[in-house]
């Protein structure tokens, strides 16, 4: 029960404010993860996703072996897709790390003779300019595998 006079419970004095501020909350931690890690602005709570043409279409995964010789492209295992997807629109250090030993263990014809896998990101940006568009690397990372494996 409340006081006289105290405009009642603490919570119902809150409640209004309780909706704008997990929104607030929600579009700092969206804008934190679009300029730290790379998040799509398509993604995490999508308040950017109408200022920008960089969502999932525009961006690709690449993986490559790398041993002795030059790289050799690895494709996207089907049943990994998804999982590609993920790893394209926030590529993390740990994510893109992760993925890349999944492929390695998934995927072991792709992978014989290399010594590590290479896992990219990359989006599309057009110039403001002539519109041209122009392909960038957004994140890069290599997990050595051991001496060349199979």
């Amino acid at each position: 029960m409340s006081r006289a006079g105290s405009g009642g419970p603490r919570w119902r004095r809150l409640a209004p404010w309780l909706a704008p501020a997990a929104l607030v909350a929600i579009a700092l931690h969206q804008i934190a993860l679009a300029h730290l890690v790379d998040l799509s602005p398509w993604k995490g709570g999508g308040y950017g996703m109408f200022s920008t043409t960089d969502r999932g279409g525009a961006r690709s995964v690449r993986i490559h072996a790398l041993g002795d010789g030059p790289a050799r492209r690895v494709p996207v295992p089907p049943h990994l897709v998804n999982r590609a997807y993920r790893v394209r629109d926030l590529p993390r250090a740990s994510a893109l790390d992760a993925f890349a030993r999944e492929i390695a263990r998934e995927s072991p014809d792709a992978v014989v003779g290399a010594r590590r896998v290479r896992v990219e990101v990359w989006r599309t940006r057009h110039d403001p300019e002539s519109l041209e568009p122009r392909r960038e690397m957004l994140r890069r990372r290599e997990v050595w595998l051991g001496e060349g494996r199979g």
